[in-house]
């Protein structure tokens, strides 16, 4: 199984290896029989030999090359399918790293993001705080000892307190009479 799970690579075929040492397997004993058949013979008298013999040892010998040229065209095979393996699985590991490193970049700009807006809001807090006026020590006075709303002289006077007169509210009106005197004045 893969530990990757979007990579589905396929490995070597596995039964060319296993026949590859099979054949192995048999070529080692077809071998073992013809050393021990030219033993024989070596140990008789060579003129001895009959034709069978001959023919015995030559059917040996052919099984022997043609097992001796299936296993290398398996390895052969299986070698081609090893190197096509290789490289597909280079080709995979180059792309990864390609994104890891892209992914490190990406994520390398947006912590650089992330510290440059930090130091720009620290810095605008401590704009403010500087620009703030600080108050003086007796300035800030205790909540008023009474919380209750004022008592209303009339039943139908409105509960709600009246908003504070400023100098700028006052301003106002004088500035719009005046609009309005010196647009009625004109022909």
């Amino acid at each position: 199984a893969n530990s990757i799970p979007s990579v589905r690579e396929k490995a070597p075929a596995l039964q060319d290896l296993q026949q590859a040492l099979d054949d192995l397997s048999n070529l080692s004993a077809d071998v073992q029989q013809l050393r021990t058949n030219l033993r024989a013979a070596a140990e008789g008298k060579a003129d001895a030999m009959t034709g069978e013999g001959v023919e015995v040892l030559m059917r040996l010998l052919d099984r022997i090359d043609s097992r001796l040229g299936d296993i290398e065209a398996r390895l052969q095979n299986l070698l081609e399918q090893v190197q096509e393996f290789a490289r597909r699985v280079h080709a995979l590991k180059s792309e990864i790293i390609f994104a890891l490193n892209l992914s490190a970049i990406l994520s390398t700009f947006i912590l650089l993001w992330i510290i440059y807006s930090q130091i720009v809001v620290i810095g605008v807090q401590a704009r403010k705080m500087r620009e703030r006026p600080e108050p003086a020590a007796g300035a800030l006075s205790p909540p008023a000892a009474s919380t209750s709303l004022p008592e209303a002289s009339d039943a139908g006077a409105s509960q709600t307190p009246a908003p504070p007169e400023t100098g700028e509210s006052s301003a106002l009106p004088e500035e719009s009479a005046t609009d309005t005197e010196g647009a009625s004045t004109e022909p």
